[in-house]
């Protein structure tokens, strides 16, 4: 199963006049919550709808919490959730500000 992308050029917004790049962009097949996810479960397994979703309830409970904590998630194939901060670079330390 691969993935499915188009290939788009945009402009610079903050320069109109110079040439457009071209970047990846992913076409999505459609969406699944965690209901759709919990009944997937339940039929490659023993467990019930009921019992898969709430194990992907806590899970999706548990990612936050994690991660407000400071901590990185890992969840092997799945992927990584971590938390990121941006600025500006600036002349002290005390003139840092998020975006």
């Amino acid at each position: 199963m691969s993935i499915s992308f188009n290939i788009v050029g945009r402009k610079n917004p903050i320069d109109q006049s110079a040439p457009a790049k071209f970047y990846a962009v992913v076409n999505a097949t459609g969406e699944v919550n965690q209901r759709d996810i919990s009944q997937e479960i339940a039929e490659r397994s023993t467990v019930t709808p009921t019992d898969s979703m709430a194990v992907v309830e806590a899970l999706l409970t548990m990612i936050p919490k994690m991660l407000a904590d400071g901590k990185i998630v890992r969840l092997g194939d799945l992927g990584t959730f971590y938390t990121s901060v941006k600025s500006q670079g600036a002349a002290t330390p005390r003139r840092v500000q998020k975006e």
